[in-house]
């Protein structure tokens, strides 16, 4: 920032005249598949159960369809894909449900 900037107006300044500050303009890209997320306003509670499901959905058909792992490693795929077909039959009944 050059020292002349006190005596102009800023609408007179150069961009060397501009204060650096941090701020997300100033911060480097997130890497891909990262953002940030908020929310306007909480959620109801049908909204989370159907996205949750959503996601529970998404992620039983990309086991589905198969997933390549070391032979140790097939037991603990195995418990997601049978812990992933509970919790879709959990939250589709959670979302007959009236709540809230």
């Amino acid at each position: 920032m050059s020292e002349g900037n006190k005596s102009r107006p800023p609408w007179d300044w150069t961009v060397d005249d501009i204060p650096q500050a941090i701020s997300f303009l100033s911060e480097p890209p997130l890497p891909d598949g990262v953002g940030i997320v908020v929310p306007p306003h909480p959620r109801s509670l049908h909204v989370c159960i159907a996205q949750a499901l959503r996601e529970t959905e998404g992620l039983l058909a990309r086991l589905t369809r198969g997933v390549s792992c070391a032979d140790s490693h097939r037991p603990v795929v195995r418990e997601l894909y049978v812990t992933s077909l509970k919790l879709q039959k959990l939250l589709t009944a959670a979302l007959r449900l009236e709540l809230e």
